[in-house]
């Protein structure tokens, strides 16, 4: 099923904030994908308004003047008034430069996320293994694209600016620490009021210009993150002024097996995602009950240690299934547990059904008898996953 920018806006929730957007640019990727916001505005309701607007915009039910009077007619009814001194300046929420910024800024990281996250997937991947930079829409101010494609590690292939899908550069091009305008993603429009986006190049111009060799191209296909996409949780973490112990427990109580403090800071554990963590660490999560709105959820809404158990119950049926869901579930759980710097790898390798040699290997070995001999469901279902990584 083809990704669509509506997508990214539905994982998001509202987040009224004072930061500027320098703050946010500083905020982790994922955070900020999990989150709508506007800089500096702390009114959920105009948040809200805002949010209406892009996506209308985004699903093509009405044009920019249409949601430009929608949002006026907010602000009246908000009663919002700019702070002195700030009137018709992109910090006066009435201003048309604001509201462009806003709209299109939204839109265009929408659009941008989910061409990154299509053009990923195996057929795309294969197909069109890189991406050249382009202009879509002229800039106030243009940038020298061409400059900043070389400082962040790219290489000119006849005036064009031109990578693999899995190079550096693209997330160095966003990046805050290397410009003050990124916009700390690694899609298009990277910076703020950029006007540039993707173009995918398929593999014959590939291979003519010398970006990539056919290995490179086979090895990208095998080893990029395309039948398991990250979670937008993998970094998902929040700092609550909450300095009162029962409400700090409330909360944690509240959102139940979701998150967790450690010290002032609320983790988010991520039960179905990719947050790294050691075994000890995946049976803390594994124990601990989610919130009971997912409970009607089967198994509890605890998806990855439900697809453990269910391989290590029978791993050829398991194998059979048409459904790659559980499939999915597994590879990401293996993953958790896997050097960093091989996550990405392992979680294609175990996602993957071409191959399935390991598991006789596996399910002959010792350590597979010592797992399924736990009698702890959490305990039993991590030490599946963890004799599943050791093999990878």
């Amino acid at each position: 099923m083809t990704i669509q920018p509506l997508n990214l806006l539905a994982i998001r929730r509202n987040l009224p904030s004072e930061m500027r957007s320098a703050e946010w640019s500083r905020v982790p990727q994922w955070t900020r994908e999990r989150s709508f916001y506007m800089a500096g505005v702390t009114r959920t309701e105009i948040l809200q308004e805002m949010r209406d607007i892009v996506t209308r915009s985004a699903s093509g039910e009405a044009g920019e003047f249409e949601l430009r009077k929608q949002w006026e007619a907010a602000l009246d009814a908000a009663d919002y008034q700019p702070e002195a001194g700030q009137e018709g300046t992109i910090k006066d929420l009435r201003s048309l430069r604001r509201f462009n910024v806003a709209l299109r800024t939204n839109r265009a990281l929408m659009n941008g996320w989910a061409l990154k996250e299509n053009g990923l997937r195996p057929g795309p991947i294969q197909a069109q293994p890189g991406w050249e930079l382009v202009r879509f829409r002229e800039a106030k101010a243009p940038r020298d694209w061409v400059e900043r494609f070389v400082a962040s590690g790219g290489t000119v292939y006849e005036g064009r600016l031109i990578a693999a899908k899995t190079d550096i550069v693209w997330g160095e091009l966003g990046s805050v620490e290397r410009y003050d305008d990124g916009l700390g993603v690694d899609y298009p429009p990277f910076a703020w009021g950029s006007g540039m986006n993707l173009r995918g190049v398929g593999a014959r111009e590939m291979l003519a210009l010398g970006v990539m060799t056919r290995e490179q191209i086979r090895a990208q296909r095998q080893s990029a993150e395309t039948t398991v996409i990250a979670s937008p949780n993998a970094s998902l973490e929040s700092a609550p002024l909450i300095t009162d112990q029962d409400l700090r427990d409330s909360l944690a109580t509240d959102l139940g097996g979701l998150a967790e403090w450690s010290g002032d800071t609320l983790l988010f554990t991520d039960p179905n995602g990719t947050r790294p963590t050691d075994e000890a660490g995946l049976v803390s999560t594994w124990s601990a009950p989610l919130p009971p709105a997912l409970h009607d959820i089967a198994p509890d809404g605890l998806f990855q240690r439900q697809a453990a158990l269910d391989f290590g119950d029978d791993p050829e049926r398991f194998a059979r299934r048409p459904d790659r869901d559980q499939w999915d579930d597994l590879a990401r759980a293996v993953g958790r547990l896997a050097d960093p710097a091989q996550a990405r790898r392992t979680m294609s390798a175990v996602a993957s059904r071409d191959d399935l040699s390991w598991v006789e290997i596996l399910t002959g070995s010792p350590i597979w008898r010592d797992a399924l001999a736990l009698s702890s469901l959490a305990q039993r279902a991590v030490a599946i996953v963890s004799a599943i990584r050791a093999l990878f």
